[in-house]
């Protein structure tokens, strides 16, 4: 097969002119779609972003749906880069194909130059390979002139035409091989316009090869491949939402057990039980086991304050009935006294009358000292501080309160007894501390029948101690009463009957003093024997002051 080019002058053809859009009859254009106003945003925070961001949904649902979101998100980006990157080896295989193929063709084809002698022109004759052998079903091959028109064509060609793009062959007559995709018979296909380019024009242009092939067995394939992305896609979603609901139902189950133990806890107000907590190697790393834990936690400090609770209120209700006690004996006794003496007037004896004085004046001085020890007490509840603090001698302390006490003494017969005392010095105040140990002194002379025998003493233990003892040999205290007497208004059982006359204390002068004594940085202990005696020891921090430096003497030169 041959075919003659006369090489003539070119001339440039003007591309065709592209069609522009023309505006309608009146003349204006489409109108642009109305932009919000500055300021105001397209999507406002209203009930529908709070459900989304917020949806009235169980944690597990919010959970599971999350999950599947991401992986949602995430199939898609993998199945979308899956399939550009297919859809981009698929077409680089092709244009691959056809340029071997547009290169093999150039290299099979033959010129036979021939100049005639009667005009200056060279003819040159082409002889075309068959190009049946370059087509296949899905590729058709044709060669065009400079012109642009058709010099030869595969056979599959002969009943349909393949369009020709001027601008595409100026570029392969200029050298420049192109790529263009169109659509014929409704079926899409790749073009390729190479320069002919035969070996004896040594570089010369000879006219344009233009190969076409379809592309509809790649859009199968991709066709293919997205129902297969989408179907793996759906099924994976389905699963991931199954699984996902699953995998937070189980790791939600604890969270539920300790909403419902707490639930169980709160109804029933029992602080003292626990909620289950797991028992693994890895429960420490388990939010949910480190949540129960806590709460435990929390139940255990509940506990404790809502036993002190307890105790606070029972202890007031305790304080509250005693106080009314201790405050309705004497004033029913002064009132006795008191309508005695109205309604007898001057017929009653003066021993009669001087004994119902007497009565009244030791009731009101017996209530006196009950609403001051009331009044302490309330100060130190409302956090009463000693402020004073001064060095002060216990020797002298010792010797005060020996003096004193031997006058307490005197109308019970008892023998007051002063042991060795230790020569040191305490950091407190010395009104208070005569206060606690003439509670103490107080407190054994009334529980001590009439002739008994008290001691009082000091010594040191050690070098950082100091203990002061008041002993008797009077009724002495049971073991189960020690550990409440310096409870108010608390007092032995046996120590509890009047009928002696010895025992008209408060309740109150063990709780003062325990509580001056801890305002030393001290303790008050009990030794006590039913029938023998008791011993109450206060232990004190010795104070010791820092040593001054020696003033050295100034040597003037004169």
């Amino acid at each position: 097969m041959s075919a003659a080019i006369t090489r003539e002058p070119q001339s440039t053809v003007p591309a065709d002119p592209q069609t522009r859009p023309t505006q309608g009859s009146s003349g204006q254009g489409t109108s642009a779609a109305a932009e919000p106003p500055p300021g105001r945003s397209l999507f406002r925070r209203g009930p529908l972003l709070r459900i989304l961001l917020h949806p009235p949904l169980p944690l597990r649902w919010r959970i599971a749906l999350l999950y599947t979101a991401v992986l949602g998100l995430t199939l898609l980006a993998a199945d979308m880069a899956v399939y550009l990157s297919l859809e981009h080896y698929l077409e680089s295989e092709i244009d691959e194909n056809l340029r071997n193929q547009a290169r093999e063709l150039s290299g099979t084809i033959d010129l036979d130059l021939r100049r005639e002698a009667t005009q200056p022109r060279v003819n040159v004759f082409i002889r075309f390979p068959n190009l049946d052998a370059f087509a296949s079903p899905g590729m058709t091959v044709q060669v065009l002139n400079l012109d642009g028109r058709v010099l030869i064509q595969s056979e599959n060609l002969r009943d349909r035409a393949v369009p020709i793009n001027r601008e595409n062959v100026d570029l392969a007559l200029a050298g420049n091989s192109t790529f263009t995709t169109d659509v014929i018979d409704q079926t899409p296909v790749r073009i390729y316009y190479a320069p002919l380019e035969p070996r004896q024009l040594e570089g010369n242009i000879a006219g344009v090869i233009q190969i076409t092939r379809t592309l509809r067995d790649i859009e199968v394939t991709l066709t293919w491949l997205r129902l297969v992305l989408i179907g793996i896609g759906s099924l994976s979603l389905i699963f991931a939402t199954a699984a996902g609901y699953l995998l937070a139902r189980a790791a939600l189950s604890p969270i539920g057990r300790l909403t419902r133990d707490a639930r169980s806890i709160g109804e029933a107000r029992d602080f003292g039980r626990r909620v289950a907590v797991p028992r693994t190697v890895r429960a420490s790393r388990d939010e949910v086991t480190r949540l129960a834990v806590t709460f435990n936690q929390m139940l255990g400090q509940l506990q404790e304050t809502y036993g002190e609770l307890e105790y606070t209120l029972a202890s007031q209700r305790r304080f509250v009935a005693d106080a009314s006690h201790e405050l309705r004996t004497p004033l029913a006794t002064i009132r006795t006294n008191l309508e005695l003496l109205q309604r007898a007037g001057d017929d009653l004896p003066p021993a009669d009358r001087d004994e119902a004085l007497a009565d009244a004046l030791a009731e009101i001085e017996r209530l006196s000292r009950l609403v001051g020890d009331l009044l302490t007490l309330a100060r130190v509840d409302s956090g009463l501080r000693l402020e004073r603090r001064d060095e002060v001698r216990i020797e002298r302390i010792v010797r005060d309160v020996y003096r004193q006490a031997r006058l307490m003494a005197l109308p019970h017969e008892h023998t007051l007894v002063a042991d060795a005392v230790a020569e040191a010095a305490v950091l407190g105040d010395t009104d208070y501390l005569k206060e606690l140990l003439l509670v103490l002194v107080d407190n054994a002379i009334k529980y001590t029948p009439d002739g008994g025998e008290i001691r009082l003493g000091a010594h040191l233990d050690g070098d950082d101690a100091v203990l002061i003892t008041v002993a008797d040999n009077g009724l002495g205290i049971a073991a189960h009463d020690i550990p409440h007497l310096f409870e108010r208004f608390y007092r032995a059982d046996n120590a509890r009957h009047r009928d002696t006359g010895t025992t008209g204390g408060t309740g109150l002068g063990l709780s003062i003093a325990q509580w001056i004594a801890e305002e030393h940085s001290g303790r008050i202990e009990v030794a006590s024997t039913p029938g023998v005696g008791s011993t109450f020891t206060l232990r004190l921090p010795v104070y010791t002051p820092a040593a001054l430096p020696e003033p050295q003497a100034a040597v003037a030169a004169r």
